[in-house]
């Protein structure tokens, strides 16, 4: 059994639209200016129920199907974003923002920090500095730019495949050479880490960098403390620097929680770069922004050094 669900699980466990939900509209424009109505369910049911039409908003997995040589009528299967509205809170936010109406250029305040400070705190016991954090524009974009700081051109990295396939692209496209360290699937079903495997990665291709998935996408692990203590000792030994990408934390089904691996011990938090975002938790991937925890001050500038070196600064005004 998974212990956590995947974003493309968790992104499509709805209803789709009826075939005549999803007829054209007379013009474009009637598409590009009316608001979908969601079909009320029986009033038993949840508010995941309501199937929410999505077609003529410039959906990416409703509405470019054509584009990416899919039928019209495929389900789309592969974009991580629900179906489903954002908390309400979070909408009262934007609406705010909205009727505020400037939108000019934005800074975490202190007021964000401490709310940042208190999730972490409160949901894995795990004290943050705020001065940790690094603001980029979703996590994708933070593992490119740790690749770009943390190695030269012709480099060794270490991926735990089968994995979210950005970990190789983002390895690939800028000139770095993957090492994987495949998942091992026992007779359970369940993916494990081969520890011997992943030594031998790391000594044969002498990785000094690993990018880990935790909770782990696409094979629905969440890796527990013993496993991630055993993984610490090895890339310990190595010297090895860790990528965290934790996005996918919240999502921990019950009698599960992550452990960010920051949080071990002193030395692993002085070799890792976490990467966290609220896209996965309430369905923001539209707005875009990731914080990226890095306690080590050389670390966090040498990350910054490549964050700013490819033109960004601060993040998108939203609330």
């Amino acid at each position: 059994m998974t212990a956590f669900a995947p974003a493309a699980v968790a992104a499509n466990a709805f209803v789709p639209p009826a075939p005549e939900s999803q007829a054209p509209p007379a013009d474009a424009a009637t598409a590009s200016t009316t608001a979908p109505v969601p079909r009320t369910p029986h009033a038993s049911a949840s508010p995941f129920d309501v199937v929410h039409d999505r077609a003529g908003t410039a959906s990416l997995k409703w509405d470019f199907a054509a584009e990416r040589g899919r039928p019209d009528t495929a389900l789309p299967l592969w974009v991580a974003d629900m179906d489903h509205p954002t908390a309400p809170c979070v909408i009262n936010a934007l609406l705010w923002r909205v009727r505020h109406g400037i939108f000019g250029y934005t800074e975490p305040d202190a007021a964000y920090n401490a709310t940042l400070a208190a999730w972490f705190a409160r949901r894995y016991d795990w004290r943050i500095d705020p001065a940790w954090n690094v603001i980029t524009p979703g996590v994708v974009p933070a593992l490119a730019t740790a690749v770009r700081a943390l190695t030269e051109p012709g480099d060794a990295v270490v991926i735990e495949e089968p994995v979210y396939y950005p970990f190789r692209e983002v390895v690939e496209q800028q000139g770095r050479v993957v090492a994987p360290a495949p998942l091992v699937r026992g007779a359970d079903g369940v993916y494990r880490r081969d520890l011997e495997a992943l030594d031998a990665a790391l000594t044969a291709s002498g990785a000094r960098l690993l990018l880990l998935c935790n909770p782990h996408n696409p094979v629905g692990r969440v890796w527990t403390r013993a496993e991630l203590t055993e993984l610490a000792r090895i890339t310990g030994r190595h010297g090895t620097l860790v990528v965290s990408d934790e996005v996918h934390a919240d999502l921990a089904l019950p009698g599960h929680r992550t452990t960010p691996f920051a949080s071990l011990s002193a030395d692993a938090a002085a070799r890792t770069i976490t990467c966290t975002s609220p896209s996965k938790s309430f369905n923001l991937a539209g707005l875009q922004v990731a914080n990226i925890l890095i306690a080590d001050p050389e670390l966090r500038a040498r990350f910054r050094s490549a964050l700013g070196a490819a033109g960004y600064s601060q993040p998108m005004c939203w609330g």
